[in-house]
This record gives structure tokens, C-alpha cells and sequence, in this order.
């Protein structure tokens, strides 16, 4: 089964983090991302990363899931690494923004596995339910957002089997800067193709279901909010305090 979850996949299990109000995990999410962007303290990169520890804990998901995803996104990780190091010129500022960047990977990587994808549409709606004064078609940037969030890790894990089929073919990997540009615009030249054949079947498939913007829809799930969403909203909230007052925002 393990080798079966992507990145982006929904895992199906029950958990508190699962059974959670899905806008209640979205205003965490951007509670969290806030904090770990902006936030330039050590103390409070040990406390994210505590309470992702705390969070993986209650997903009841294997460990080894979020490793693969992990180790997915080594390469995103490596750049942060080196650019951080080349613009700062400082050991602590970068651990520490590597440090938040793999916080804010395995935060967005929890949300993912214990949330499905018309959760996400739901939790996106509620949130952006004001825009609906304004007339603007909440429903329809709901679905957009969510589709972009889905499909980014549907295009690592495509660009990743590309690269593991030109290395099957003799690709070495230890290769030049030069080099290694070539192979990444071979990548991007391949991944495009692939990219709009998922966009078609995407496309053919929700018309199938007779999916509609203006169609008035229903939720098959009743998300109601709870006391774990109250409790951990709480717990964002009471960083977030922190953070503002030592004045440690970036």
C-alpha cells in the first residue's frame, strides 16, 4: 500500500486529523505557512516542528509515508539550502530556513493525506465565502485553487519517473551545471505533453460526472467543527501571539 501513496494522494484511515472540519485545517495550514515563512526565531522553528511531530502523530499514518514525500521534494530542499546560503552568507539563517521550509513541506504533505479533494473545495469555499458580497464566484476560484494544489504534486511525481527513465537509459547523474541544464529542458520539454494529457482526463472525467460551476451542489459529507478543531486552531493561534509578541516577524 505504501508504494501505492503519492504525493497529494489522499490516505484513507481514521484519525483526528482526518475527521477534522476541512476549513478548520486549511485556516491552520495558513496560520502555519505564515509562521514558518516569517517568523525569524529559533525557538519558534523548534515549536513548529514540535507540533508537526504532534500532528503526524495523531494522523495514525505510517512514518514512512511522509519520508517518501520527503525525499520527493530532496531537490526543492537543496535549492532552498543553497540559495538561502549564497544570498545570507550564514549558517544560522540558513538551517533555520531549511529547517521552516521542511516544516511547511510536511505541514501542506499532512493536509494533503488526511484531506480529500472535495474537502478541499468545501474548506476553500467557506473561507473565501465573503468574495460572495462582492459577487465574485467563490465557488469557481475554489475549484481552481484547489486543482493547482493537487496538480503541483502531480508534477513532481511525473517529472520524477521522467527522470528515473533517462536514468535507466545511462543518464548519469553526476553531471555538469551545463549538463544539467540540458537535462532540465528535456524534462520541461517532456513534462508538458503529459501535463495536458492529465488536464484533458481531468476534464473529460468531470464532464462525465456532469460537474458544473453553476450547478447548485451538495456535500455528500457533513463537516461539522469540533472540539480537535478548536484545540488545534487554539494552538496556531497561541504561536501566532507568541511570534508577535517577541517581535520576531521577519
Amino acid at each position: 500500500m505504501l508504494n501505492n501513496v503519492n504525493i497529494g494522494s489522499y490516505y484513507q484511515t481514521h484519525s483526528n486529523i482526518h475527521h477534522m472540519n476541512p476549513l478548520a485545517k486549511i485556516i491552520c495550514a495558513v496560520l502555519f505557512v505564515f509562521l514558518a515563512l516569517f517568523s525569524a526565531d529559533p525557538m519558534i522553528a523548534a515549536i513548529l516542528s514540535l507540533l508537526v511531530m504532534i500532528m503526524i502523530m495523531h494522523t495514525n499514518i505510517p512514518i514512512y509515508v511522509y519520508w517518501r514525500i520527503i525525499k520527493k521534494m530532496r531537490y526543492l530542499l537543496l535549492v532552498v539550502l543553497l540559495v538561502t546560503l549564497l544570498l545570507t552568507f550564514s549558517l544560522e539563517i540558513t538551517l533555520l530556513s531549511f529547517i521552516n521550509t521542511l516544516t511547511i513541506v510536511i505541514y501542506l504533505a499532512i493536509l494533503n493525506l488526511t484531506t480529500s479533494i472535495a474537502e478541499i473545495i468545501y474548506g476553500f469555499e467557506k473561507l473565501l465565502f465573503p468574495l460572495n458580497c462582492l459577487s465574485i464566484k467563490v465557488n469557481k476560484i475554489a475549484l481552481n485553487l484547489t486543482l493547482i494544489y493537487k496538480f503541483i504534486p502531480n508534477l513532481l511525481d511525473q517529472s520524477d519517473r521522467i527522470l528515473m527513465a533517462q536514468t535507466s537509459r545511462g543518464l548519469d547523474l553526476k553531471m555538469s551545471l551545463g549538463e544539467w541544464l540540458i537535462v532540465t529542458k528535456g524534462l520541461i520539454i517532456n513534462l508538458i505533453p503529459l501535463t495536458l494529457r492529465d488536464i484533458k482526463a481531468l476534464k473529460v472525467s468531470m464532464s462525465l460526472r456532469l460537474y458544473g460551476i453553476n450547478t447548485p451542489r451538495t456535500n455528500y459529507c457533513i463537516n461539522k467543527w469540533g472540539l480537535f478543531d478548536n484545540y488545534l486552531l487554539i494552538i496556531h493561534l497561541f504561536i501566532l501571539i507568541v511570534v508577535i509578541m517577541r517581535g520576531v516577524i521577519m
